[in-house]
């Protein structure tokens, strides 16, 4: 699968400033970004190197994990602004569901700054990405992450708690798309102990929300 849109190899240095904390203004430091030869990951990509051991069973997962990529591709082409969004979003399948990456660039954020207030551009990726991803027969789990840079806002609010409360606006937001609770199956915030940029753990990319889809639990109880 061709990635459609490639992520921009180089961001604008300057890291976020003054943000707020919750009751209160401080400078925080989220991240700088900087460069990175080659692309993140591309904005669709098929991860080839598993074979699926029960192939049967596998081919129509696959067969809907296909469908849906299909579906994102298309709602991201149909439109100049949703384009625009697309260095934003990654979209990972596997053979056994799908990650979905949305991250922050310097020049568009997906939170405003220092809180965990989904951005307008946020929702607009989410509302294109639901319908495609309601249909699929796979748990949901949902991981918040932040830069290196520590949080310096209201006293014991640090990266740790921004990153669960990111994390839980957006499980707020994926319900309010019509996707039923009994799919979400964690939430969580790790701070920045999962670096998307390992390379740079101030990199502007670190701070984003992981959606994972896997079969793997809801399997486990059949």
């Amino acid at each position: 699968i061709m990635a459609l849109k490639q992520p921009q190899s180089e961001l604008d240095p300057v890291a976020d400033s003054v943000p707020t904390g919750p009751g209160e203004d401080g400078p925080m430091s989220e991240d700088s970004s900087d460069t990175r030869s080659g692309a993140v990951n591309p904005w669709l990509e098929l991860d080839q190197d598993t074979t699926t051991p029960e192939k049967e069973a596998g081919a129509t997962l696959s067969d809907q994990l296909e469908e849906a990529q299909s579906r994102i591709e298309e709602s991201f082409e149909a439109s100049p602004q949703l384009a625009e969004l697309a260095d934003n979003l990654m979209v990972t399948v596997k053979e056994d569901g799908m990650v979905v990456e949305i991250v922050d660039l310097g020049e568009r954020p997906m939170f405003q700054t220092g809180s965990a207030a989904p951005s307008a551009e946020l929702l607009t990726i989410l509302a294109k990405l639901a319908p495609a991803i309601a249909e699929l027969p796979l748990e949901m789990r949902i991981t918040g992450h932040t830069d290196a840079r520590p949080f310096r806002g209201a006293k014991n609010y640090s990266n740790w708690e921004l990153s669960a409360d990111r994390a839980n606006a957006m499980r707020r937001a994926i319900l309010e798309t019509g996707i039923p609770s009994d799919r979400i199956v964690s939430v969580a915030g790790v701070a920045a102990a999962e670096p998307l940029i390992k390379s740079d753990p101030n990199d502007d990319r670190n701070r984003r929300v992981t959606i994972e889809l896997t079969r793997q639990a809801m399997d486990a109880t059949e």
